[in-house]
C-alpha cells in the first residue's frame, strides 16, 4: 500500500495542472475580449511557417522572434479555427511555465515549495492572463524556465572532482561540493567563491593571491605604508596640510615610526 506521501507526490502534480488547464481554457475565445492586432499578427507569421516557410527572425510588427510561430504551425493543422489554435498554443506553454518552475522550486526547497509554487501559479492572474492570450509573450517564460531548471539540474550533478576542489592531503573535499538535493551551497570559510564554483583560497598576504583576500589567518603582512604629501613651492593652489600657497608634488612614502 502506498504511504500517503508517495500518493501525493503522484496525485498533486497532476491535480494542480488539471485546475491550471481549467482556468486558462474556459472561454478561452471569449477571455481576453476580442481578436487583438497582436495576435493577427502573430497569427499570419505561423500561417506563414505552416505553408513552408522557416524564418528565424521576422520584420512584421516591428521584428519578432519566430520561436513561438513554430509551435503555433502544427496545432493550425489539428485545430481548423485558427484564432483557437493560437490561443491553445499559449495554454500550452502556461502549463509549461507551471511545470518548469515546480520542478525548480522542487530542486531548491523540497516537493511542499514545488506544489505551492505550482499551485500558486495555477491560479494567480497574471498565470492566467498571460496563457490566454494568443501572442509570443508566454514562450519567453516556458524557456527561462527551463533554463533555470536545467542550470540547476546540471549544476547539482557536478563532482568536486570536475571543480577541483582537494583537501591538504589531496583527497576530495566533501564538505564544500555541490549539494543535489538543496542547489547552491554556500561554500565554507575556506573557500570563496569563482563564479559559480568554489575556489581555494590558501593562507597568506593578500600578494598571494592577486585579487583576493584571505579568509584563514595567515603569517602577519607588513602594514601599508602611509602616505604624506610633499609640499612644492611655487604654487597658488594649498593643499592639506601643507602651509598656504605651497601645493602637493609627487606622493612619496613618509618613514614609518
Amino acid at each position: 500500500m502506498l504511504s500517503s506521501r508517495r500518493w501525493a507526490s503522484r496525485f498533486v502534480l497532476p491535480a494542480i495542472l488539471l485546475l491550471a488547464a481549467a482556468f486558462r481554457l474556459y472561454r478561452l475565445l471569449d477571455f481576453p475580449p476580442g481578436f487583438h492586432f497582436d495576435e493577427a499578427i502573430d497569427l499570419k507569421i505561423a500561417l506563414d511557417v505552416a505553408h513552408g516557410a522557416r524564418p528565424l527572425y521576422v520584420p512584421e510588427g516591428w521584428g519578432r522572434e519566430a520561436l513561438y510561430y513554430y509551435l503555433v504551425a502544427p496545432l493550425l493543422r489539428v485545430i481548423d479555427y485558427n484564432p483557437l489554435a493560437l490561443r491553445v498554443t499559449a495554454v500550452v506553454c502556461g502549463l509549461g511555465v507551471l511545470v518548469a518552475a515546480y520542478g525548480l522550486a522542487r530542486r531548491w526547497r523540497g516537493p511542499l515549495a514545488g506544489w505551492l509554487t505550482a499551485a500558486w501559479l495555477a491560479v494567480a492572474m497574471w498565470p492566467v492572463w498571460a496563457a490566454r492570450f494568443g501572442v509570443r509573450h508566454i514562450s519567453l517564460a516556458l524557456m527561462l524556465g527551463l533554463a533555470a531548471w536545467a542550470f540547476w539540474r546540471a549544476f547539482g550533478e557536478i563532482t568536486n572532482d570536475e571543480v577541483g576542489i582537494r583537501n591538504e592531503e589531496g583527497e576530495r573535499d566533501a564538505a564544500s561540493a555541490p549539494n543535489p538535493d538543496s542547489g547552491l551551497q554556500v561554500p565554507g570559510s575556506r573557500f570563496q567563491g569563482r563564479g559559480f564554483f568554489p575556489r581555494r583560497l590558501e593562507p597568506g598576504p593578500p600578494s598571494s593571491s592577486p585579487g583576493t583576500w584571505p579568509l584563514e589567518p595567515g603569517p602577519s603582512s607588513a602594514a601599508p605604508t602611509p602616505y604624506s604629501p610633499t609640499c612644492t613651492g611655487n604654487s597658488s593652489r594649498s593643499a592639506v596640510g601643507c602651509p598656504s600657497g605651497v601645493s602637493t608634488g609627487q606622493r612619496r612614502p613618509s618613514a614609518r615610526s
